[in-house]
């Protein structure tokens, strides 16, 4: 289903070349915005990532604060989560749908999890 799902999604939405997706892949990565956002298939749900963009060494407590307001208010993040990578390095999104069941849900999932990150993107960048 995911990959019959992200087939119909790449030709709806011109999101690449389908000879890149292979049926036996449990992944696909797409860009937007020069952001690689990354869907994959965990069943019986979708796992959705991506790095939004380096956590600047000065205002680190001030870009920490919004993305706990956007969590914590659910300030434009719809399902997902917002924060930083184990390491500290990188301000990161990340969201499970842990059950899609028609290509309406996985198309508005995949919506929704691109706004948040054409979003948050920005905010993360603005200190």
């Amino acid at each position: 289903m995911f990959h019959d799902n992200l087939i119909k999604l790449i030709k709806e939405l011109s999101l690449g070349d389908i000879t890149d997706v292979r049926r036996d892949e449990s992944f696909f990565t797409l860009e937007l915005e020069g952001t690689e956002i990354i869907l994959r298939d965990e069943p019986p749900g979708l796992h959705f990532f991506s790095k939004l963009a380096d956590l600047p060494e000065t205002d680190q407590e001030k870009i920490c604060i919004k993305l706990l307001s956007g969590n914590f208010l659910g300030q434009a993040t719809k399902r997902a989560g917002l924060g930083l990578t184990e390491d500290g390095k990188y301000v990161v999104a990340n969201a499970f749908y842990p059950t899609i069941k028609s290509y309406r849900e996985f198309h508005d999932a995949v919506e929704d999890f691109m706004n948040v990150v054409s979003y948050w993107k920005k905010e993360a960048l603005v200190s």
